[in-house]
């Protein structure tokens, strides 16, 4: 969990400094060490490959200032329910995570 506490704070950082690229580089590794954590080396695979397919989409999302904000502040939502030990909430925050994309991808935000 210290590796994904460290990640986020390093999204954070560069969010603070505006450098899009960054931000999506540790997008992409809060994601992976995410899926590292959960331990199923299935659910790592699987996941990878969707991310890896929809880096597009991703990559555009990042390039949005407030998406990049509320991202990186859904990964904080994230990452304090994993380390509150709180699976339900963690679970709430992750696909509230997810629908925001998804929301923001097809122009509905």
């Amino acid at each position: 969990i210290e590796k994904l506490k460290s990640v986020l704070e390093l999204q954070e950082f560069y969010l603070q400094k505006h450098d899009a690229e960054q931000i999506k580089v540790m997008d992409n590794k809060f994601h992976e060490t995410l899926y590292n954590l959960s331990g199923s080396v299935i659910f790592h695979n699987i996941l990878l490959s969707l991310h890896k397919k929809i880096q597009k989409y991703r990559k555009a999302s990042m390039q949005s200032k407030s998406r990049a904000t509320e991202s990186v502040a859904e990964h904080r939502n994230i990452f304090n329910a994993i380390a509150a030990h709180d699976p339900e909430l963690a679970e709430k925050c992750a696909s509230q995570h997810v629908k925001n994309a998804y929301q923001h991808i097809i122009g509905k935000d």
